[in-house]
């Protein structure tokens, strides 16, 4: 097996790629986009509603995101220290790679909490997806059944 190396640039990283229009990159991208210092344009993003759940949580959290069309976005980043804490509860409809990777992704000194309800079919009333928090929190249980991480509330 040969070995690699990753060294930090001291210059802005600029490529051009082209993937297939698909959710998993395009919440990823969003996110990146989000975090990094300056503008991005990302093409052929694939709009869903979690992905839209995606980006709705950014915006709370302070990104700067345009959609000029359905599958192009306009991200300006200005860096990981620019997210704030949402004044509102996130809410996330089935979005469990939104949970995943906003809970890894924001930083640890903004606090959030996610509502995975969803309208009741009767209309009306909401739901909450048990199924959704359980795939989302099964990481965090251990093997002798604890939870292996801390939630706190204000």
């Amino acid at each position: 097996m040969t070995g690699f190396s990753i060294s930090p640039t001291h210059q802005p990283l600029r490529r051009r790629i082209r993937v297939p229009a698909d959710k998993s990159v395009s919440h990823r991208a969003a996110i990146l986009g989000a975090l990094a210092e300056g503008d991005m344009r990302v093409e052929n993003f694939l709009p869903s509603e979690t992905t839209r759940a995606t980006l709705n949580t950014l915006r709370s959290l302070g990104a700067e995101i345009e959609q000029p069309e359905p599958d192009t976005l306009l991200i300006r980043g200005r860096g990981l220290r620019s997210l704030r804490e949402p004044t509102d509860i996130l809410f996330l409809p089935g979005s469990g790679t939104t949970m995943r990777l906003m809970a890894a992704s924001a930083p640890a000194r903004i606090s959030f909490l996610f509502s995975t309800a969803r309208p009741h079919s009767s209309g009306g009333r909401w739901r909450a997806s048990p199924s959704l928090c359980m795939r989302w929190a099964q990481p965090f249980w251990t093997g002798d059944g604890r939870f292996a991480a801390a939630c706190n509330s204000r």
